[in-house]
């Protein structure tokens, strides 16, 4: 579906009532991941050649403007990161993690610079994840991203906890 459900928080945290938008996703998407820079939401998606990258405004009433294609990414970038990647921000760059390119999981990483005023940089290949895993969570904290979970080469789930720190030029350590 292409639908969009937003809900009110209140200063205590309660979830309000939740509505549909009169805007919708660009298309339906099976795999996507989403992240919010400033007043913008990002839209991860993925196909057999590219990632794409969609954006929307969140207006001040909390409603989305409808949703823009912002960038695409084929080649290397789009190859070794199909599906079941995870996306995390940190400052201005956003990291995309592992994955699935339809055929083996992958532990390519890449980093996408983002602009003060939210415009895409090119993704820039950093160091790869110990691994090659999927469908993993990951987070970040001040310097450091982490990963929890996931599925490895051979569709085992996995338990394991990876860090690594990252770097003044926003490569990834080891």
């Amino acid at each position: 579906a292409r639908t969009i459900q937003t809900a009110p928080i209140d200063v205590s945290g309660n979830i309000g009532a939740w509505s549909y938008s009169t805007n919708l996703l660009p298309a339906s998407f099976q795999h996507f991941d989403v992240a919010v820079f400033n007043n913008k939401v990002y839209l991860f998606t993925t196909n057999s050649n590219a990632i794409n990258i969609y954006t929307s405004t969140i207006n001040s009433d909390g409603t989305l403007t409808a949703f823009t294609a912002a960038i695409s990414y084929g080649g290397a970038a789009a190859g070794t990161m199909i599906h079941h990647c995870s996306v995390v921000l940190t400052k201005n760059r956003f990291y995309i993690l592992g994955g699935h390119d339809g055929n083996n999981w992958t532990n390519a990483c890449y980093y996408v610079p983002v602009a003060s005023d939210g415009t895409l940089g090119t993704p820039v290949g950093t160091n790869g994840l110990p691994t090659s895993i999927g469908a993993q969570c990951c987070f970040t904290t001040k310097n450091r991203v982490y990963l929890l979970g996931g599925i490895d080469s051979s569709t085992k789930v996995q338990d394991v906890v990876y860090t690594a720190p990252i770097n003044a030029d926003g490569s990834l350590g080891t």
